[in-house]
């Protein structure tokens, strides 16, 4: 229902967790590519191209589209170039610059899925030096609280290492639920 195809999608199962969906209608088929991020339960579905001829082992999944917000930029910084320097600062692979969107900037990306999600980007500027901006991410999937990576939770994370602020010795969490924004 989420891709609003008519038929149903025949889908083929493969191994580790991949599937090969057939759709009948090439706009669907560009839609669901383009579109998302998808989830399922929580948990990312990504969709890529596929060409039939390749076998299905070897098509890379490395990144995840996803569309992020840039937070408390300047007035004379809020403008469709920016955005694409501030998206850059966050994946080398920047899909769409949307650029001003009511108190926010934003952009798409191709997010490496190896790299943890970045609660803030810094960009130097010229003439007032370097400048902090805080990242949300529109339906994120599932993501570890502890590391910020997609793909398992702080329980099953593999570097637990939380911050301790030293002044209030008190843990300090970089990552949870206040990345994840509505699209």
């Amino acid at each position: 229902m989420a891709w609003r195809c008519e038929n149903p999608i025949p889908v083929q199962p493969l191994d580790n967790y991949r599937y090969i969906l057939e759709f009948d209608v090439e706009a669907s088929t560009t839609y669901v590519i383009n579109g998302g991020p998808w989830r399922h339960k929580g948990d990312a579905l990504i969709m890529v191209p596929y060409d039939s001829f390749s076998r299905p082992s070897e098509v890379l999944i490395d990144s995840i589209n996803l569309w992020i917000r840039f937070y408390d930029v300047s007035i004379h910084l809020m403008n469709k170039a920016f955005t694409g320097v501030v998206a850059k600062k966050v994946s080398p692979s920047v899909l769409v610059v949307e650029g001003p969107v009511k108190n926010y900037l934003c952009a798409r990306v191709a997010f490496p899925l190896a790299e943890p999600l970045k609660p803030a980007v810094v960009v130097k500027i010229k003439g007032a030096g370097e400048m902090s901006f805080e990242t949300h991410y529109e339906n994120v999937p599932f993501f570890c609280f502890a590391c910020g990576r997609l793909w398992h939770s702080k329980k099953e994370c593999p570097d637990d290492d939380e911050e301790t602020d030293e002044e209030e010795n008190t843990k300090v969490q970089k990552f949870g639920d206040w990345l994840r924004r509505l699209p």
